[in-house]
């Protein structure tokens, strides 16, 4: 599974692929997000974040 890393800048949600597990904090709070992160579950994401 790859897992992403997510910055914030200003109001954007910057997501990049990694290779190694993302921040513990973030795999709780946002894993359905993560893991599903596939066209609307980008946006889902960013819609969740704001």
């Amino acid at each position: 599974m790859t897992y992403m890393t997510v910055k914030f800048e200003r109001d954007v949600v910057i997501i990049e692929p990694r290779n190694r597990r993302i921040d513990s904090a973030f795999a709780t709070q946002f894993r359905a997000d993560v893991v599903e992160l596939k066209g609307k579950g980008f946006a889902k994401m960013v819609l969740n974040l704001a």
